[in-house]
């Protein structure tokens, strides 16, 4: 009689799709989208060589386009050097563990629900 162990549930379940996922859009917010929102509200507006009004720009950051350049102005990219500086400690062999996974996407995770709860604060 041969006894077999049952592999687990989550034995075969990989997470780096994901973190993959997370950083390469995260990337691509960071060479695209950032520095328009940089060049927009950190020089344009201050100089003003815009015109932004605090009403406006309120209700505009109310909406569903405003939880969503949150999500993309902080969000992608908190993930995005989280997956960076992770592979990086792991090529200078710092941490290749379980722990280096946790803190790295852990503090990210925190950024973006700390990011969204100050978002949803302000609607």
């Amino acid at each position: 009689m041969r006894i077999t162990n049952k592999p687990s549930r989550w034995q075969g379940l990989h997470l780096e799709p994901l973190w993959w996922g997370l950083f390469s859009a995260g990337g691509v917010c960071c060479a695209v989208f950032v520095p328009a929102v940089v060049l927009i509200f950190g020089i344009l507006a201050p100089l003003g060589i815009i015109e932004i009004s605090y009403v406006h720009l309120l209700g505009y950051y109310g909406s569903i386009w405003g939880l969503l350049f949150t999500g993309a102005a902080i969000c992608l990219p908190a993930f995005h050097a989280a997956h960076r500086i992770r592979h990086g400690l792991h090529d200078l062999k710092l941490g290749g563990g379980h722990i280096s996974v946790i803190v790295c996407y852990g503090t990210a995770a925190a950024l973006s629900i700390a990011a969204l709860w100050a978002w949803w604060l302000v609607v």
